[in-house]
């Protein structure tokens, strides 16, 4: 009797798991559901194992799963699997996939999506799902600028950081390569209008071409590629290409070029070779600012080995620079990784203060006043930034 009741039990548990694995995923929880997937991924390396959460994930909200618990389930992912830092491309793809049900509503997405996570890609995929299809290569600026003004400014139910705000500008960058059907030119000066902001607000020109040209020299879609195709040539010759754009859109056009030399970037020689094109301190300083965010993600966020790099740049206020956006990077991607940062500035005597000064500047445009992220951050730091830092984020201890 007892064997008969064992297996009866057993035939249960049996059938209760069956049916549980093949529930839908809107009555799964949301821990159940990113565990299948890291345990699915799991026999990938490297960049497979992304394009196998970014395949993964989004197919959830075919089955029921709601924008919001698919992000949900994007960090329970990062928690049960530590090497996935990156999440910029799944969270442009979640974002385009809730677009797409609704091209109308991309503006409330945009409201929608989370902040502190994924690099803000979450913004990105809302902006180029809408014109993906739709290109207006006749329209005048001021009639495209009628069309998109004010999808970044704060509005009722969202309230943007300035940091935000700017991810949502470099977005904005992006979709004015698809409305133009690729002409350079008139994206940059529509860069140029809808980028100027009212004091005190920040000026947001740069991070919108910062998205044109990424546009052309990071396409992630077919739809992307083709896009850019009539470019791709002349862009390998990345000076010759940028010098067709004066000033501030050369700087940027140069800065964002970094894939034309992906193979040497990770070499000091390599790493200077980008930014060389760019004669003066200003524009080579702020092109350094952003190929530390690229090599950090080529080197698979190892602060170790990206700190390695810094102590190796021959100019001091470069290696301040490394090292300072060593730091910032790691809570640029993901708020949850304070301590990460925290540790970067400390583990790093001779760029202390400059390193300390760039987070305390990053916690008071890109987080909230008082989070418990801001009170994290500011609370780490040794005192004399720490009262600075909480000061100027209004946060309180």
């Amino acid at each position: 009797m007892l064997i008969i009741v064992g297996a009866l039990v057993l035939i249960g548990v049996l059938l209760a798991w069956i049916l549980l694995a093949r529930l839908p995923g809107s009555m799964r929880s949301d821990a159940k559901i990113a565990a299948d997937i890291v345990t699915a991924c799991a026999k990938e390396k490297g960049s497979s194992r992304d394009l196998c959460y970014e395949k993964s994930v989004p197919a959830l909200m075919d089955k029921g799963l709601s924008m919001e618990r698919a992000y949900a389930v994007t960090a329970i992912v990062q928690e049960l699997d530590p090497t996935y830092h990156y999440c910029h491309v799944l969270a442009h793809l979640i974002s385009a996939k809730e677009t797409a049900k609704d091209p109308s509503k991309w503006k409330d997405i945009i409201a929608r999506v989370p902040a502190g996570m994924c690099g803000n890609g979450a913004l990105h995929g809302a902006f180029q799902e809408r014109f993906r299809s739709t290109s207006l290569p006749n329209a005048s600026v001021e009639e495209v600028r009628n069309l998109i003004a004010g999808a970044c400014d704060p509005r009722e139910g969202w309230s943007p950081t300035l940091i935000e705000r700017s991810s949502c500008m470099h977005g904005m960058g992006h979709l004015l390569v698809y409305i133009t059907d690729a002409n350079i030119s008139k994206s940059i000066a529509l860069c140029e209008v809808l980028g100027k902001g009212k004091a005190p607000v920040a000026d947001f020109v740069e991070t919108c071409e910062e998205g044109v040209f990424m546009q052309i020299y990071q396409p992630l879609e077919p739809e992307d590629i083709g896009l850019v195709a009539k470019l791709t040539s002349a862009s390998k010759d990345r000076v010759k290409f940028c010098s067709q754009y004066p000033g501030l859109a050369f700087e940027t056009c140069i800065k964002e070029s970094w894939p034309v030399e992906k193979e040497h970037i990770m070499t000091p020689e390599g790493f200077d070779a980008v930014c060389a094109p760019l004669k003066g301190k200003d524009g080579y300083d702020n092109c350094v600012r952003g190929l530390v965010f690229v090599v950090m993600g080529m080197k698979e966020y190892d602060a170790k080995s990206m700190l390695s790099l810094c102590s190796q740049l021959p100019d001091p206020s470069v290696r301040d620079i490394c090292v300072s956006r060593t730091a910032v990077r790691f809570v640029e991607t993901d708020w949850k990784n304070v301590p990460q940062a925290i540790a970067v500035c400390s583990d790093s005597p001779p760029s202390a203060d400059a390193c300390w000064k760039e987070l305390s500047g990053y916690a008071e445009q890109g987080m909230k006043p008082d989070s418990p992220q801001t009170k994290a951050l500011c609370g780490g730091m040794p005192e004399k930034w720490r009262s600075t830092c909480l000061t100027n984020t209004h946060t309180t201890l």
